[in-house]
């Protein structure tokens, strides 16, 4: 499938930008018609993540488009702060966590962060690493984790679903590229600003 063996390598006025195997080709065949319309939301999205400036619109990128190519209820986003973790943006159609901070230790965000691996979780009510009683309030029953960031994860984006059961290996290979390419937006951008450092 496309989205199974997609290679990216994105051109810009800078010249060409990989990173850890991702490389993203600008060109027009990505859009082709050949490919379905998710498929070319998929494509322009991950060109955005990779011309993104910066980790706030890294994150505003994700939180306005990541849930339909998902096709996940719910996303969000939720960054490393020292031995916490605080989710800072969410696309959802009601409140869910926008704005709390756990301990990196307690919740499955924390985990799939610290161990730099992603997470799918069929139900989080009987899941022993989960935090029940923050999860009952809300619509979630099943959810997929994957970490940003390397080679040390310094967030994650988290998928969300209101049925439980394991969620489609499809949309988990989404999320998986997007968060893969998000990584390789964030060690672009540390090596640039290495660069001029040493300038």
């Amino acid at each position: 499938r496309f989205i199974a063996s997609l290679k990216f390598n994105v051109t810009s006025a800078g010249g060409s930008i990989t990173g850890k195997g991702l490389r993203m080709d600008a060109a027009v065949g990505c859009l082709s018609k050949e490919h379905s319309a998710r498929e070319e939301r998929l494509c322009a999205l991950l060109l955005g993540l990779m011309r993104a400036h910066g980790r706030d619109e890294i994150i505003e990128i994700l939180r306005q488009s990541a849930r339909s190519i998902i096709e996940a209820d719910a996303v969000a986003i939720v960054v490393r702060e020292g031995d916490s973790v605080h989710y800072v943006a969410e696309d959802s159609s009601s409140p869910l966590f926008l704005g709390a901070s756990f301990s990196i230790g307690e919740c499955l965000s924390g985990l799939a962060i610290a161990d730099g691996t992603g997470l799918v979780v069929a139900d989080v009510m009987n899941d022993p690493r989960a935090l029940r009683e923050a999860y009952a309030p809300t619509f979630i029953r099943s959810l997929a984790i994957a970490p940003i960031g390397t080679p040390c994860a310094v967030a994650a984006i988290v998928a969300y679903w209101c049925k439980d059961g394991a969620p489609d290996p499809a949309a988990v290979r989404r999320l998986d590229l997007l968060a893969e390419t998000a990584s390789s937006s964030l060690e672009r951008q540390s090596a640039s600003a290495l660069a001029g450092q040493r300038e």
